[in-house]
């Protein structure tokens, strides 16, 4: 599936977006070449919590 940033945001829309404090600023010049989406839920089976966002940040 290939969808395109929003212009205004540089996010896709209809994502949820949760920095990570393990990024940086992109070097200028560099085009975007991956987007990685994980779908995981924690507790195993459980949609919707903040389980996911507490692993990762």
């Amino acid at each position: 599936m290939l969808q395109d940033p929003d212009d205004a945001t540089r996010s896709a829309s209809n994502i949820a977006f949760i920095a990570s404090p393990n990024c940086d600023e992109r070097p200028e010049g560099t085009a975007i070449t991956l987007l990685v989406i994980h779908n995981i839920s924690l507790p195993p089976g459980e949609f919707g919590g903040n389980g996911v966002t507490q692993l990762f940040t």
